[in-house]
């Protein structure tokens, strides 16, 4: 029996949308007259044939984040929120930092095993980064970026 998955995807700006009239627009248009931190709710609408919620807020200047849901779209923003921890997580446990994926070990309750271990040496690390960030800041460059990488700080934020 399938159980039913709940989501909510982030689409790309120029990502198709019907208004009221049934015309096709431009997700953007619909939220391109916010401010910034301001969030507009859509409803409910029938997005590439199933019926979603749509939410908006623009973030930055000139940017903006456009969530599809099919659930309580009232708390879009936060679950997509959670959603890029955990993204940002298993990314630095695959690549950027613990490698993850360059193991040699085949068998599943192994790898169960050096998954949790890693989970918990990676909430260590977030945490002592969160403390070495009060301490000293992580210092800005001209070019916007941070002087070093979080994760060699003990962060990923």
């Amino acid at each position: 029996m399938l159980k039913e998955i709940s989501f909510t995807i982030r689409i790309k700006r120029n990502f198709k949308i019907a208004n009221h009239k049934g015309k096709l627009k431009s997700a953007y248009t619909f939220f391109k007259d916010l401010r910034i931190g301001e969030t507009r709710n859509l409803g409910e609408k029938n997005v590439l044939g199933s019926p979603v919620y749509v939410v908006g807020e623009k973030t930055k200047k000139d940017e903006h984040l456009i969530l599809i849901t099919d659930k309580k779209p009232e708390e879009a923003f936060d679950r997509y929120s959670r959603r890029q921890e955990i993204e940002t997580m298993f990314g630095c446990l695959k690549t950027r930092g613990f490698n993850f994926e360059d193991t040699h070990i085949t068998k599943p309750e192994r790898i169960d095993k050096l998954i949790a271990v890693m989970a918990i040496t990676f909430a260590w690390i977030h945490r002592a980064g969160d403390i070495f960030k009060e301490v000293e800041p992580i210092k800005i460059k001209k070019h916007g970026f941070k002087e070093k990488v979080f994760f060699v700080m003990g962060t990923i934020i």
